[in-house]
């Protein structure tokens, strides 16, 4: 039964929903929603994570069809970014780089879904490598639906960003470090949770102070990569995209990246609660769970200092 829903959600729906006009994809995916319990672990997850992190987030059966409507909508994307390619336009140039020889550090949140939007700025900012969690970290061995559709999301990532993913795991940051320096552009998401990454830094995000990773913000400083962020989500009533591209230009402190992120997630949030995916994952990114391994796991900040 498990699989059977896995394949549903990550297949039969999206993929149809992929070939829809945006009106028709959106009444689709919506119509799923209303009658049958799709994507419906996801929201429970999400409720429960806000339950346990004694949020303030209202979370109530409209604030849950809307996510679920934007899951389905963005695995719809999926589908309809593995039909592109990556095409450098030569008509265009990356300009806001002030120093051609580094590449681009484009950073993005589990919110919506950014893949279409970043597939389009490939042609002005040039190929970029994609930095994620390896598969069999983020999926469960026992659903082949799911392994299925991780593969295939990653396949289809890589032909039309242009350039290997980057998996993260031991040696990830040299590999970030050394693509950026060797002129190629990288995407990281930066709302990861805490016990997922090293160092940390408390982060002021709106009313909450989060802990979000420390090492990409002190890569972005120390590589004088020109930084650009990204976000996009489909509207749940109309199936189209909003897509907003900022350029944070190049990083002063080893924190200036975390400061600009956490201002970025805050609006994000605020505009779409229903968009971000990391819920279930609230109570880690205020309180970080520590191990022996990771004594020194939170780093000082201008959120911890300034209270």
């Amino acid at each position: 039964m498990l699989q059977l829903r896995d394949y549903f959600e990550l297949v039969a729906v999206p993929r149809v929903a992929s070939w829809l006009p945006a009106r028709v994809r959106v009444a689709w995916v919506n119509a799923w929603v209303s009658f049958s319990p799709i994507y419906l672990r996801e929201a429970e997850t999400a409720r429960a994570g806000i339950s346990h992190a004694n949020d303030a987030q209202p979370f109530d059966l409209s604030f849950s069809r809307r996510m679920r409507s934007i899951i389905g909508l963005s695995h719809a994307a999926t589908y309809q970014l593995a039909r592109l390619r990556f095409s450098a336009n030569p008509t265009q140039s990356n300009t806001a780089v002030t120093d051609s020889s580094i590449g681009a550090l484009i950073v993005a949140f589990h919110w919506g879904s950014a893949a279409l939007a970043l597939h389009e700025a490939c042609a002005r900012l040039g190929p970029t490598h994609f930095v994620s969690a390896p598969i069999e970290k983020t999926e469960t061995l026992n659903s082949t639906p799911r392994m299925r559709y991780a593969e295939f999301a990653v396949a289809a990532g890589e032909r039309a960003f242009g350039l290997p993913y980057i998996f993260t795991g031991g040696g990830a940051r040299t590999q970030i470090a050394q693509a950026l320096l060797s002129g190629h552009n990288v995407t990281v998401l930066v709302d990861v949770p805490p016990h997922q990454v090293g160092r940390v830094s408390e982060t002021k995000v709106g009313v909450r102070n989060l802990f979000l990773p420390l090492g990409i913000s002190e890569l972005a400083f120390e590589t004088k990569a020109c930084v650009h962020y990204v976000r996009s989500c489909p509207d749940p009533d109309t199936g189209k995209f909003h897509t907003r591209w900022d350029n944070w230009g190049v990083m002063d402190t080893p924190i200036a990246l975390l400061t600009h992120s956490g201002s970025a997630l805050a609006q994000a949030i605020s505009d779409e609660p229903a968009a971000w995916g990391m819920w279930a994952h609230l109570a880690d990114f205020l309180r970080p769970r520590k191990t022996a391994a990771d004594g020194a796991l939170i780093a000082p900040s201008d959120a911890s200092q300034s209270r």
